[in-house]
């Protein structure tokens, strides 16, 4: 399903532009949209070749985000309602996880309040604006590293060890080495290598090869200093 959708957004792609030249706007007559006759949203380009308006209709939980036939030229004229995402893999809308979860903390929480309970221990899940799950989320003593989906991430899955740190730690934490090579990992591609503190944070020194550098947090080198990597420890970074 996943692959078919790739093909057909790669195949749309290619068509609009072939149905799409600089020009074409010139020579459409668009037809009159008005906000109040529109079930949805008016979107002033998101029409045919982007030359006229369209209304964008707000799918609900459960219906279809993706057409299994769009007509060249013609974006999608449907949109996930605010609070659901389009899954691409079912192409139907449905609620943002962290969201979910987070409604329902605040639910239990003020269950527990109104019988005079606390939930000792609990913390609730961190969000993104877009509705999925924070890199650092936090349970008890201790923070880990997640990815968007809520799931930890592990620095030896074998031995079940996770990307974490103690919560009086997470100040400077931020998982950005850990869930990038998660993201890496998940295309298949192999050859880039990830040097990641136990917290899930870049290290402070990055290699590329047997050249070794002073990293920053997003794992770029920092000056133009390097040594050979049996010497890395020299690097005062």
């Amino acid at each position: 399903m996943q692959l078919s959708l790739l093909v057909l957004a790669l195949g749309v792609s290619m068509s609009y532009a072939m149905v799409c030249p600089p020009d074409i706007c010139t020579r459409v007559r668009c037809a009159g949209i008005r906000a109040e006759d529109c079930a949805g949203r008016v979107d002033a380009n998101g029409g045919f070749c982007g030359c006229c308006p369209a209304c964008i209709q707000q799918a609900a939980e459960g219906e279809l985000c993706m057409s299994s036939l769009i007509l060249l030229g013609a974006p999608q004229n449907t949109e996930c309602a605010e609070g659901l995402f389009c899954n691409r893999n079912t192409a139907k809308c449905q609620k943002k996880p962290c969201s979910v979860k987070l409604q329902e903390f605040h639910t239990l929480q003020d269950t527990a309040k109104k019988a005079g309970h606390h939930l000792l221990g609990q913390s609730p899940p961190r969000c993104e604006s877009d509705g999925t799950y924070s890199a650092v989320q936090c349970s008890g003593s201790v923070c880990y590293c997640s990815n968007k989906e809520g799931e930890q991430l592990f620095r030896d899955k074998p031995n079940n060890l996770l990307y974490q740190a103690n919560i009086w730690e997470q100040n400077n934490m931020n998982c950005r080495c850990a869930v990038e090579q998660h993201e890496y990992m998940k295309t298949g591609l192999i050859g880039r290598l990830f040097r990641c503190e136990n917290n899930g944070n870049y290290a402070k020194v990055g290699c590329t090869g047997s050249v070794c550098y002073c990293a920053d947090e997003h794992g770029k080198q920092v000056g133009t200093n390097t040594v050979n990597i049996g010497q890395q420890e020299s690097l005062k970074c």
